[in-house]
């Protein structure tokens, strides 16, 4: 009888165990495709990826991760449908929709940054010099001067474009130029460029040093604009390596949620993250401290009508093959469901701060 009882007691404690989000899962057989390699660019929007793989989340889920340094998410998009690249991220941008709509194999999994009220992480900065002489006060009067994005036809360029329409103007009334993200702190120190959409950190050393200033806040540009996605490639899409795909989102999911705190949603508190944000960044801990969040979704939840509107930028100005994309179809859910099943919901500790706006669930 006692032997019947202590049998008993085993299988309800089975039986708990199993009915734990994310118990079991990791005893399932992970597929041998060797390094899964993830694109990042060196700002504080990929956070979560910097996150996820100094604090060993990865690891922790079997995954073996290496970083590969882009300049924008749009270069991403061919090494990923080429199975060369697993994971990236970055903007809803043409190469993204053309590859999709030429049937190539990457689509959209989940949010990376955003940003929401208060949340303005990506601003429009302008030379100091210009503002203190009152020639620049406004979007209206950068007609004429040159304006730093890190690509064009890119996330950054759609910014600017939503910014300079508050003055009544477009981008072809100023002279865009390329630079990369980490040269443009020095190239409005020097007078090269008028102004730019230099995200934080980077952001933090133009203003730190008084080169620049801030004429318009990211919130302030496009109050919710959903900054980046995460992409899956070819490798990650095939059936046999779904697994890889989910513990890959668990990891993300977990890094997004230390990049909660109580204050609401900022990471300035953690010595861990910070120090993971500058491994990644190469800038100094005061500037990613004192800089401006990005708000990243806790449960990988897409503002859908933001990505719209960018992917509508992008086919109104004739930046892609396609005339019309079908949104439900280039962004797919399952796999963060899964991983959702995984970790469980998570529940905002800000109420106020808890939601991008016009933010829905993505239905695939």
């Amino acid at each position: 009888m006692k032997k019947v009882r202590i049998i008993s007691i085993l299988l309800v404690a089975i039986l708990l165990l199993s009915m734990i989000p994310g118990v079991g899962a990791q005893d399932e057989e992970l597929p041998d495709i060797g390094t899964i390699k993830v694109g990042y660019i060196p700002i504080l929007g990929f956070a979560p990826y910097f996150v996820a793989l100094e604090r060993g989340y990865f690891a922790e889920q079997g995954l073996d991760v290496e970083l590969e340094l882009f300049r924008s998410g749009d270069p991403m998009i061919a090494p990923l449908s080429l199975g060369q690249l697993d994971v990236g991220g970055g903007e809803t941008g043409p190469a993204l929709i053309n590859a999709f709509n030429q049937g190539l194999d990457v689509r959209v999994v989940g949010s990376l940054a955003s940003q929401p009220a208060g949340f303005g992480a990506v601003p429009l900065l302008v030379r100091t010099e210009l503002i203190e002489s009152g020639e620049v006060t406004s979007p209206a009067d950068l007609a004429g001067k040159k304006v730093a994005v890190n690509i064009l036809r890119g996330n950054a360029e759609y910014l600017l474009a939503r910014a300079l329409e508050q003055g009544g103007l477009t981008i072809e009334d100023v002279e865009m130029v390329s630079i990369p993200f980490p040269e443009m702190p020095q190239a409005l120190a020097n007078g090269a460029v008028d102004a730019a959409i230099l995200p934080h950190p980077l952001a933090g050393r133009a203003l730190g040093d008084g080169s620049a200033q801030v004429l318009l806040n990211g919130d302030e540009i496009v109050e919710g604009a959903q900054n980046g996605v995460i992409y899956f490639g070819q490798r990650l899409l095939q059936p046999e390596n779904r697994e890889i795909g989910v513990r890959f989102l668990v990891a993300y999911l977990k890094a997004a949620r230390d990049l909660q705190d109580e204050e609401g949603f900022t990471f300035r508190t953690n010595d861990e993250v910070v120090s993971a944000i500058q491994t990644w960044t190469n800038v100094p801990e005061p500037a990613i401290r004192n800089g401006v969040a990005y708000f990243f979704d806790p449960n990988g939840v897409i503002n859908l009508d933001s990505t719209a509107d960018v992917v509508g930028y992008h086919i109104a100005n004739g930046y892609t093959e396609a005339s019309e994309i079908d949104l439900d179809a280039l962004i797919i859910t399952d796999f963060l469901e899964e991983a959702l099943e995984r970790v469980g919901e998570f529940e905002p500790p800000v109420a106020d701060a808890a939601e991008p706006a016009a933010t829905e669930e993505v239905e695939g």
